[in-house]
């Protein structure tokens, strides 16, 4: 009886594999004829533009505690988390509004590596990830999510949100 599960079991996993190959592949395929762009090119060229965001980002991180306006504490240090994060994934680059995350893991951790390892683990998180990599499906989701709790625990602000037409976007 075990091996007759096992064997149902290994064909059925085998098929789900199958399956997900070929979507996978066919996926690509499509993707490639949109791309039609050397990659290696690309990430390059997005990486080093996403760079030069973080400076002008950098200035507009809690201004009023200048701890990262250019020459303070912070600001070498949180420079370089989000350089190295734009490097370690080029695909991600920096978004805009990562500076503030950076900013408090460096502020809670207070050491440059690991608010660096830090900073990369939340932000690649199924959570977190899909709002810098613009994934409206996730997004629209998300935000789904969020007004069912809204309205469960404050229904009278949800309410008067509604009526005022206060929205996510």
């Amino acid at each position: 009886m075990t091996s007759t599960t096992e064997a149902f079991s290994n064909e059925h996993d085998s098929e789900i594999l199958e399956e997900l190959y070929l979507k996978y592949y066919k996926i690509r395929k499509k993707l490639l004829m949109l791309i039609q762009i050397d990659t290696s090119n690309y990430q390059i060229l997005a990486r080093e533009k996403s760079i030069s965001l973080i400076a002008q980002d950098i200035a507009r991180t809690f201004p009023e505690m200048e701890l990262f306006q250019e020459g303070m504490k912070y600001h070498e240090n949180i420079f370089k988390i989000l350089r190295a994060f734009a490097m370690y994934r080029p695909d991600i680059g920096y978004v805009q509004g990562m500076s503030y995350i950076a900013a408090l893991v460096l502020l809670y951790i207070q050491d440059e590596y690991k608010s660096f390892m830090n900073f990369s683990n939340l932000m690649l998180k199924y959570p977190i990830m899909p709002f810098y990599t613009f994934n409206d499906e996730f997004v629209t989701k998300a935000l789904q999510l969020f007004k069912q709790l809204f309205q469960i625990n404050l229904p009278d602000l949800c309410d008067h949100f509604e009526m005022e037409e206060i929205k996510p976007r």
